[in-house]
């Protein structure tokens, strides 16, 4: 038995680590401010036509969900959706069931999209391309299915038009722009077939590292410097 269990914890090692790096990425994605500005973005790029904020919600969920796992968008990408939502006044219970729908159901075209996925990836043998390979039809008929439910049972009595946002300002651009360069090499790394445990290891890496604290502006001329107390 001691030996089968150890057997066993080395082949699932590298998921492990996998699963722990990704999660840190993904949560210090979202404390920069990553998945704030992208949201903001995409009901811009809708220009408040809800019917293409429902394309886009479908487009960033499914994305988010095939490159940096299904638990980042069922954990982090909900939350943001639905503070947007309150943002544009549009239901909140629309785009919420669509994102975690699509958590699950566009969970199937890599590796690293789903825990169990990777698991397979493993036994078969196949690297992220080949698997992609495979499994691309079943993906989009999925996200398709998942669609027009979405749309058919939450979407289609929804106003047809909604404000658009103003951009998010992320409060530390230095740690926003390392946190997206650090998701853009993860999801490079991909296609380039490095292993999903190294890549997200070297993704977020760069993240957990002190960063300096943000300096004070410059004083105005002739402005009086603030009293100490006590």
């Amino acid at each position: 038995p001691l030996s089968g269990a150890g057997a066993t914890i080395e082949r699932i090692r590298p998921l492990l680590v996998f699963l722990g790096t990704v999660i840190v990425l993904a949560e210090l994605a979202a404390t920069a401010g990553v998945f704030d500005v992208v949201a903001s973005r995409m009901a811009m790029i809708a220009r408040g036509r809800t019917a293409a904020l429902f394309l886009c919600c479908v487009a960033l969920a499914s994305l988010t969900t095939i490159t940096l796992n299904l638990d980042t968008t069922a954990v982090l990408l909900t939350p943001v959706m639905l503070v947007l939502a309150r943002k544009i006044s549009v239901g909140a219970v629309p785009m919420a069931v669509t994102t975690v729908w699509l958590a699950n159901a566009a969970s199937l075209l890599l590796p690293v999209s789903n825990l169990t996925n990777l698991l397979a990836a493993d036994r078969v043998a196949l690297s992220p391309p080949a698997f992609a390979q495979r499994l691309w039809l079943p993906q989009m008929v999925a996200i398709a299915v998942t669609m027009v439910f979405a749309w058919l049972w939450y979407w289609r009595h929804s106003d047809r038009r909604y404000l658009p946002p103003v951009p998010h300002v992320p409060a530390d651009r230095v740690l926003f722009a390392v946190a997206a360069v650090a998701c853009l090499a993860f999801i490079a790394g991909i296609p380039a077939d490095v292993r999903p445990g190294v890549a997200s290891t070297g993704s977020a890496g760069p993240l957990g590292a002190p960063l300096p604290p943000p300096q004070p502006p410059p004083a105005r001329p002739g402005a009086r410097a603030p009293r100490r107390l006590g």
